[in-house]
């Protein structure tokens, strides 16, 4: 008798606990439906994204996830989808516009317009207080600012399986934009992003440690020499094209 207890013990185990798993995952592909429509090599057709009545459910959707019981990959996908997706949200909301920054006297990733699980977040909230803590500095690839000069948003939304090899795919795509970034091996000067200016406490504590950290992800033919002689390369800042990254 104790037998057969145990084993319909066991087998409603093996029912629920799927169940309860499959439960906390949360579902991006209607994203990646939307993105895949309207965003073509980082640019986005604002005008049809506005009119697909995919959208706004899947942002809407994502207020109500338990975002605190997320968790690793989950966690940090979750988020980076619910900045760029209210970023465009944003976007289509005022458009047609020329640039975000036209929007709320400038200061449009201050404003608490984002809410998950009850609580009001600005997009800078989002990248400054959720995700920078999680320690990722790849973060900074995948984050879109609705600016040409903003790393390409990918065609797709970020999954916790796959979120690696898209991090990395984001940083080479990054790094080997030569309107985005550029390495002279001769002169060894780097022309960076102002991304890697304004965050460069997330790469490292100087130019030398930043030079190494983002040699894994630039060209082939620069990524040895930037690594093995990280104090020897200058750099110098890009002006930024704020103007929109639009079709």
């Amino acid at each position: 008798m104790k037998s057969i207890l145990l084993l319909v013990y066991l087998s409603a185990l093996l029912i629920v606990v799927p169940t309860m798993a499959s439960l906390s995952q949360v579902d991006h592909k209607p994203f990646t439906d939307v993105l895949t429509s309207h965003v073509h090599d980082g640019r986005v057709d604002y005008a049809s994204l506005r009119k697909d009545g995919r959208f706004i459910p899947y942002v809407n959707s994502l207020s109500r996830i338990k975002a605190s019981t997320l968790t690793g990959n989950e966690r940090l996908a979750f988020w980076i989808n619910v900045y760029n997706a209210n970023t465009l949200k944003m976007v289509c909301d005022n458009f047609p516009l020329r640039s975000i920054r036209d929007l709320a006297q400038g200061k449009v990733w201050d404003a608490p317009f984002i809410s998950i699980e009850g609580t009001a977040y600005s997009l800078n909230d989002i990248e400054n207080d959720v995700l920078r803590p999680l320690g990722d500095s790849r973060i900074h690839f995948a984050l879109v600012c609705a600016a040409r000069s903003c790393p390409p948003l990918r065609s797709e939304a970020y999954e916790a399986d796959r979120l690696d090899k898209q991090l990395y795919d984001q940083g080479r795509l990054f790094l080997s934009t030569p309107m985005l970034n550029a390495f002279d091996i001769t002169t060894r000067k780097a022309k960076l992003s102002h991304v890697f200016e304004w965050y460069l406490a997330d790469f490292g504590r100087n130019k030398e440690q930043l030079i190494r950290n983002i040699s894994m992800h630039a060209p082939d033919a620069v990524r040895v020499d930037l690594h093995d002689h990280a104090k020897q390369w200058t750099i110098e800042y890009l002006d930024y094209d704020w103007s929109l990254n639009g079709k």
